[in-house]
């Protein structure tokens, strides 16, 4: 039996945190399209800047999509796996993104961009939880504490990992967001997804070097 799901037995569990939290930052690089820079992209599109955030509101659809399935989703999902096709498809998407300016699959694009990137952001959190705090996060949606000293252990930890984990997640929001309008002001826009796929593709290659095989479950109600 694995004692450091989702790592292998080799990868020590600081080295294990440290990998759980730089999976986020590919994610939230990945917007499917980037308000900091929108003036040099409407100019190279030869279109109107509202376009572009018609675009930013696509993949923020995308995002809000996840929920309604999320907890057969966590339930059944297969970790590994969903890193490794979930960072696949990013890739792709980042990919079509950078060389398309048709405005319809642009909006595919993004809208999906941000239904992938929730799912794997709810991925990540539901694995750094119980690998750091012990915590079985999912439960608390599930099953009813058994005994107050549960409840008062599972409330405790969240008070504790989850206004650290979303300064965390905003200082990677901010920093996206310089990088972005730094590389589209030396550079040119379409660098950006281009980084972003390197990033994906990186973090593929750690997933599997890192990551133990995980069973798939199935989804039962409580």
């Amino acid at each position: 039996m694995n004692t450091n799901y989702p790592f292998r037995q080799w990868v020590p569990k600081p080295l294990g945190a440290l990998i759980l939290l730089l999976l986020f930052v590919p994610l939230f690089f990945s917007g499917g399209t980037y308000l900091s820079n929108i003036n040099e992209m409407a100019g190279s599109m030869g279109t109107l800047t509202e376009t572009f955030q018609f675009l930013s509101l696509c993949a923020s659809i995308g995002m809000s999509m996840v929920f309604p399935f999320m907890l057969p989703y966590l339930q059944a999902r297969n970790v590994k796996h969903v890193y490794l096709c979930g960072y696949a498809l990013l890739a792709l998407l980042n990919g079509v993104c950078a060389v398309t300016q048709c405005i319809p699959l642009l909006a595919v694009c993004c809208f999906l961009i941000g239904f992938i990137r929730v799912a794997l952001v709810l991925n990540t959190t539901f694995v750094i939880a119980p690998y750091l705090l012990g915590i079985q996060t999912l439960d608390m949606f599930l099953y009813e504490p058994a005994t107050p000293a549960e409840t008062y252990k599972n409330d405790h930890a969240r008070t504790i990992l989850m206004p650290v984990l979303y300064c965390y997640i905003l200082c990677i929001v901010q920093f996206s967001n310089y990088v972005s309008a730094w590389v589209a002001y030396e550079f040119t826009w379409t660098y950006i997804y281009l980084l972003v796929m390197g990033m994906m593709l990186a973090a593929m290659l750690v997933v599997v070097l890192t990551f133990c095989q995980a069973p798939t479950h199935k989804y039962h109600l409580p």
